[in-house]
């Protein structure tokens, strides 16, 4: 992780101990979005605060008309990032934001069952009441979705890997905190601490003070969003709205402690599941196309989920937990997804997060809607099952057919820069030996294959991966594989950046 170094001396006590803080845990500002994921957690399932209702009809409408307002937020900062991408990224817009979601919390806390029958001995809520529940739902969704905003650009910025393996680590950190406060068994507090929650996440993603490397590159990148891109849009969709109307059919009817039980247990799967991607992420080093693989598999493990809950009862709880993990889990593949094609394609950051991040809501939201028209008889469940099947066998066709190596190229290749001539970098260097001994140097420092070692050389004379790939007889995605193990390898996103690395290396002494 390299930092631009700027003299804090000239600066206040506090802006200088952010700095210092984030200088010596560089990776401490990116557990920031686990901060977020807890609210998610605590705010959808209705653990500690959703304790003395008698159904989830409050845990579903917080869930529906917060996803409206975040899907609103995620839109209309993707249309207009030209607009507001010098805006997110400013820590007083963090903490406003953080503090809307922070007050919005406390109106749904104030209008909780357990907060009403403390106060006026009834849970009965009245209509004033439920209009600030509402409100609350409304705050909490743009404030929280403007918290994601400015991560998006913090991830954008690092390699897809690593942007998987931190978004993994803030899911970890989330469960953890999750369990320590249902381990303490004290619903005030833990209820004080999914009202801070916010405020826990602006904290850490202010530490960082602009000074990561890249980090302004993706938010002002004018790369173009792949049609490709949209096909993945719409899996998105599909895929959460398959998940959300299964868990949601199991859960609406069923007492909400038995629902929060549930919920908890799916931690239990989530902790496993990141798990096990950090271990595929360090067994997978450098091999990007297991994104890919991943994102396939977890599309199978759907289908599969889909179908054991068409085999069993209905309501059965353990079906219901494992959907209710398949969901963050996915969410999490997802993001180290877009990660991974605002690296590779260069596309913008807010744009490709905003839009990915958006699909998730849209199929959420979808999800419950169709659960809440059955909840009012207007489906059977002999139709919703068939439903699901029909969703499962899409969610299959998706995974098998679209989601292929030549397909997915489109969407996470590196662009070629075709206005760069055969000489751009060439003609910079004056002394043919210092190239080559650059090169060399470059590879052996950063560990290339010999394969990677030669395309390095091609590419650094201005070839494109098209005619890399017929020089060398190769396939042209596995030239854009290998182009894309050097770039991140040397922690670059682009053809210029690639030469500017060169560039930096040769005005060293290295003779």
């Amino acid at each position: 992780m390299k930092h631009t170094e700027i003299d804090i001396s000239n600066l206040s006590k506090p802006v200088q101990t952010r700095i210092a803080i984030d200088r010596q845990v560089p990776y401490l500002t990116y557990l920031g979005i686990g901060f977020w994921m807890l609210w998610n957690t605590i705010g959808f399932s209705g653990a500690f605060w959703l304790t003395d209702a008698d159904n989830s009809f409050y845990a579903e409408n917080l869930t529906f008309i917060h996803l409206v307002a975040s899907t609103v937020c995620l839109l209309a900062v993707a249309l207009l990032s030209n607009k507001v991408k010098n805006v997110v990224v400013k820590n007083w817009f963090t903490f406003t934001s953080a503090f809307i979601a922070t007050v919005g919390t406390a109106f749904i806390l104030c209008t909780s069952p357990a907060f009403m029958i403390l106060v006026f001995g009834s849970n009965d809520i009245g209509p004033i009441s439920m209009y600030l529940f509402y409100v609350g739902d409304v705050m909490t969704g743009a404030g929280t979705t403007m918290l994601y905003v400015r991560a998006t650009a913090l991830y954008g910025a690092i390699p897809p890997r690593k942007a998987l393996s931190l978004f993994a680590c803030s899911y970890l950190l989330s469960s953890a905190i999750f369990f320590v406060l249902k381990g303490a068994d004290n619903t005030l507090f833990a209820n004080i601490i999914f009202a801070l929650c916010p405020l826990f996440a602006a904290v850490l993603l202010g530490l960082r003070n602009k000074s990561i490397q890249g980090e302004g590159t993706v938010l002002r990148s004018t790369g173009k969003i792949m049609p490709m891109f949209w096909v993945f849009v719409v899996a998105l969709i599909l895929c959460t709205f398959t998940l959300e109307t299964m868990k949601s059919f199991i859960f609406i009817d069923i007492p909400v402690s038995a629902s929060i039980a549930a919920h908890s247990a799916a931690q239990l799967f989530c902790i496993a599941s990141c798990l096990v991607i950090l271990i595929a992420v360090l067994l997978t080093k450098n091999r990007d196309q297991s994104f890919i693989m991943l994102f396939r598999t977890v599309l199978v493990i759907i289908v599969i989920v889909v179908m054991l809950f068409i085999a069993i009862d209905v309501h059965s709880l353990q079906i219901g937990a494992i959907a209710a993990g398949c969901l963050p889990v996915f969410n999490v593949i997802v993001w180290g997804m877009l990660a991974y094609i605002v690296f590779q394609s260069q596309a913008e950051a807010l744009r490709v997060f905003c839009f990915g991040n958006a699909a998730l809501s849209i199929g959420t939201m979808l999800g419950s809607i169709v659960t809440m028209i059955y909840q009012q008889g207007f489906l059977n469940e002999s139709v919703l099952r068939t439903l699901l099947i029909v969703l499962g066998f899409a969610v299959l066709v998706v995974a098998l057919f679209f989601f292929t190596e030549q397909r997915m190229s489109s969407l996470i290749a590196p662009i070629d820069d075709e206005r760069l001539s055969a000489d751009t970098f060439g003609a910079e260097m004056k002394k043919p030996r210092r190239f080559k001994v650059a090169i060399d140097t470059i590879a052996q420092d950063k560990g290339l294959t010999n394969r990677e070692h030669e395309i390095l050389e091609k590419l650094l004379k201005g070839m494109t991966a098209r005619q890399i790939a017929d020089e060398e007889t190769l396939s042209i995605y596995t030239v854009r594989a290998h182009v894309r193990n050097i770039y991140t390898k040397l922690d670059v996103h682009s053809k210029t950046e690639l030469n500017q690395y060169l560039e930096n290396l040769n005005s060293q002494d290295i003779d």
